[in-house]
């Protein structure tokens, strides 16, 4: 995460749609649109200290965070795409430590053949130890599986890249963005969040 190292402009890659582009739009995708985000306070700190040179000691700590994915709304077929959509969504915490996930896997279960309401009611437990709240980000990824039984040959629908301290605990319908970037219309995942 080139932020974390102090860097102030970042080249990206806008040809392809790749996770370094998709963690800089949620970086400065903050909730007022504003498009400007002040640096963490762990990097405006100033590294001078007289005439010496003193290292910050960045203390570590540890969140826990609860998902329950309820249900997703018009999800669209994956390009090329022939026979039912089989959705299942996965979660990925980035720019963290370590993560642990109770279940150990944060993946729900395949609903087979509904793209248009698929409902899950699964919950994920996660903690994770992070140096600065404002550098860590939650993936939501939507794929369909082949098979309605095991995932098997999954194409990626579309995916949710939110920070972690953007999100605010409660309901919440989060939009889902295609794999250009494109917000896909109508198409969202609802979720319950809780965090400390």
């Amino acid at each position: 995460m080139y932020w974390s190292h102090g860097v102030q402009m970042v080249a990206t890659n806008w040809q392809t749609h790749d996770l370094g582009q998709q963690l800089n739009e949620a970086m400065f995708n903050t909730p007022f649109g504003d498009g400007y985000v002040l640096k963490p306070f762990s990097l405006r700190v100033a590294p001078l200290k007289g005439k010496k040179w003193h290292t910050q000691v960045v203390k570590s700590m540890r969140r826990k965070v609860s998902i329950k994915i309820i249900s997703a709304h018009q999800l669209p077929k994956p390009i090329d795409w022939l026979g039912d959509i089989q959705p299942f969504l996965s979660l990925d915490i980035i720019g963290a430590r370590s993560v642990n996930w109770f279940p150990s896997k944060p993946v729900t279960k395949i609903v087979p053949g509904n793209g248009f309401n698929p409902i899950w009611n699964e919950t994920f437990m996660g903690e994770f130890e992070f140096d600065d709240v404002e550098l860590v980000f939650l993936k939501l990824s939507v794929a369909s599986s082949s098979a309605p039984n095991h995932y098997a040959d999954c194409k990626e629908v579309g995916f949710i890249m939110h920070k972690i301290s953007d999100l605010k605990c409660g309901y919440r319908y989060l939009m889902l963005k295609d794999l250009s970037g494109e917000q896909l219309l109508y198409s969202s995942v609802l979720v319950k969040i809780d965090h400390d």
